[in-house]
This record gives C-alpha cells, sequence and structure tokens, in this order.
C-alpha cells in the first residue's frame, strides 16, 4: 500500500514517541513535507523572485487550459499559479519548486486569500508593504503556514516593513531591480523607463525600448555581455552555476506542453 510522506513521517514520530508532525496541525495543507537540509535545498536561504515576470493570460490563450486539466507549474512566486487556478480553474495544480522559499512565499499568499480581507491582501501584495505584518502573520496567517515558511517569514517579516524597501525590492530579484536602476541612472534613460512603464500599448513601450533604453543599456544588462556576471546572471533567472543540469530534474517532450504534461521540476 501507497501511503503519503506525511503518513509517513506522523508514523515515524510516532514511534519514537515524539509528537506529531506540525503540519498536522494546519487548517488547510498546502504543501507535502520536504527535507530542508538536503543540499539542494539548502543552499537557498531567501527566494529568487518576489513576483513573476511572465504574463499568465498568454500561457492560458495559448494551452486553452479546462477544468479537466491537472497542471505541474513551477511556483516562482506563486502568481502564475494562482492566476490559473482563478481564471482556468483546472481540476489541480501541483506547484514544484528546488527553492523552498519560492513555496513560503505562495504559502504566504494562499494563507493570505483564506484568511484576510481585500484591503490588507492588497498592501501585503498589491504596495509590498503593511505596517502591520507581523501581528498578522501571528494572529491570521500562522494557522494556514507550514513550520517551515511560518519560521521563514518570522525571520523575514521586515519585508513587508511600510518604512522599507518592501517585498518586492526583496530577494535576488530585488537585487536585479535595484541594478538596473542603477544602471538606468547612470546611463541617463531613468525617464525614458518610466515612459516605458506609463506606455498605453505594447508597441509604444518597444519603441521607447529600441530607440533609448536597448542602445544605452545593452552592454550592461546582457548575460553574455563581457562587463555582466554569469553568476549574478544564473542567480537572477534561478540557475545555481555550481550545480550540474541533471540536479534539475528537467526534461521536456515536445507535443506534449499543449496537454500540460510537461515535467520541469526545479
Amino acid at each position: 500500500m501507497i501511503h503519503s510522506k506525511a503518513y509517513d513521517q506522523a508514523i515515524i514520530n510516532l514511534e519514537a514517541n515524539l509528537p506529531l508532525p506540525s503540519f498536522l496541525y494546519q487548517h488547510r495543507l498546502w504543501r507535502i513535507p520536504y527535507d530542508p537540509k538536503r543540499k539542494k535545498h539548502a543552499q537557498f536561504t531567501n527566494y529568487i523572485y518576489a513576483f513573476t515576470w511572465e504574463d499568465p493570460r498568454e500561457d492560458q490563450l495559448i494551452l486553452n487550459i479546462t477544468p479537466d486539466d491537472v497542471m505541474l507549474v513551477i511556483s516562482s512566486a506563486g502568481d502564475n499559479a494562482l492566476s490559473y487556478a482563478i481564471s482556468s480553474q483546472p481540476s489541480r495544480i501541483h506547484c514544484v519548486d528546488l527553492n523552498p522559499c519560492q513555496n513560503h512565499l505562495l504559502e504566504l499568499k494562499l494563507a493570505a486569500l483564506v484568511s484576510l480581507p481585500h484591503q490588507d491582501i492588497w498592501q501585503l501584495f498589491g504596495l509590498g508593504r503593511h505596517p502591520n505584518f507581523r501581528q498578522l502573520l501571528d494572529e491570521k496567517l500562522s494557522p494556514h503556514l507550514s513550520s517551515h515558511a511560518l519560521q521563514f517569514w518570522v525571520h523575514n517579516a521586515n519585508n513587508f516593513d511600510a518604512r522599507g524597501k518592501g517585498l518586492y525590492e526583496s530577494g535576488y530579484s530585488g537585487w536585479a531591480l535595484r541594478l538596473a536602476r542603477w544602471v538606468f541612472g547612470v546611463m541617463g534613460v531613468s525617464d525614458d523607463v518610466k515612459r516605458m512603464c506609463e506606455a498605453a500599448t505594447v508597441d509604444e513601450q518597444f519603441e521607447i525600448y529600441e530607440a533609448k533604453v536597448s542602445i544605452s543599456c545593452s552592454p550592461y544588462l546582457h548575460p553574455d555581455s563581457p562587463s555582466s556576471s554569469t553568476s549574478l546572471a544564473c542567480e537572477i533567472i534561478g540557475c545555481q552555476p555550481h550545480l550540474p543540469l541533471e540536479d534539475f530534474g528537467c526534461t521536456y517532450q515536445p507535443g506534449l506542453y499543449r496537454n500540460l504534461s510537461m515535467t520541469n521540476d526545479r
């Protein structure tokens, strides 16, 4: 008979006369247990992506997701998975990520959706700041989080500090944003980047980028540039340069992507 990891861990604890694993006391079990001491997980102390870069609406158009589909999704910051769940409502979504901290962030978003009013959710994940995050964590969010996720957010509660940089300048992606802001300032294109952000159409954005930003900044931001750092580029896109590719367990079978059967386990 095949049992879940949660069941197996509970048996081990009972046989050792230890309390049941903490995940059995959660109000909602978002996550299966994992071993945080494994080398491929222990290398991460923070998430890479504080937000998701891709537009999930394009995926939904191409994949034609239906309520009968089961999806395997790289967690990242959790935004894509939540968008699929809301807009396409597949029967199940499995989120995987080599970096446990990415799933800590996804857990926090799930916990917020089931326990907080809209205003608090907007402050946390719209503005990226909340003056009472630690109080919300202790009183509202904690019953819905795994022990690992709760410990992570206790130690990183200042990511939502109303007087600090906020959620969206935290993690490795936060470093990338600060680097980009510095380069834009040095190259004198900060106003052009602001115009891109305020543009009404993609065509207008592209025109500004090609005419101003790309010409000035490509030598500094492109990963293949001699002046760029390969290690930094790997960190920003979520790869660990010192790990062989087979450790990521990445496989792709042509023709299966449309049917949501591809495997891409980080």
